[in-house]
């Protein structure tokens, strides 16, 4: 089941990205966003236990996902292409002509990921990262 981030997922979401991303937004911030009408937080349930969750920034005709990601557990089983469609519906249905996203250099993973999703790269922001990691910027169009 998809459905809006709530505040009671916040410390399985942090926990999550902690764990995978080595960082987190933080549970300040996504508690202060949560209601923010622009970005857009969905996270994913299997069996009443959130196992994911993406979050996008969403204003006229750009868009832009800040986090996305699927619990290491249930990754390959299709969760994160079902997540990951769902917000870009949303953002479709409401006049998003582009999105944008960063990608570390390094998560390989990722970036096939994207691509699979009709994302190109457009650029890298160099030592974007805390660790000094680049960040590849990829796009999709809308047509």
């Amino acid at each position: 089941m998809i459905r809006k981030l709530e505040i009671k997922d916040i410390d399985t979401i942090v926990k999550l990205e902690e764990d995978i991303f080595g960082e987190s937004l933080g549970y300040e911030m996504l508690s202060e966003e949560i209601d923010n009408p622009l970005i857009w937080f969905r996270v994913i349930e299997v069996e009443d236990n959130v196992i994911g969750y993406i979050g996008g920034y969403f204003f006229m005709e750009d868009g832009e996902i800040l986090n996305f990601l699927i619990d290491e557990k249930y990754q390959h089983r299709g969760y994160g292409s079902k997540l990951f469609n769902y917000i870009m519906d949303e953002a479709y249905s409401i006049g998003v002509k582009r999105i944008t996203l960063e990608v570390r250099r390094s998560n390989l993973k990722g970036i096939n990921f994207y691509k699979k999703h009709n994302f190109k790269e457009i650029s890298v922001r160099k030592h974007y990262y805390k660790n000094g990691e680049d960040a590849i910027v990829m796009m999709k169009e809308f047509i």
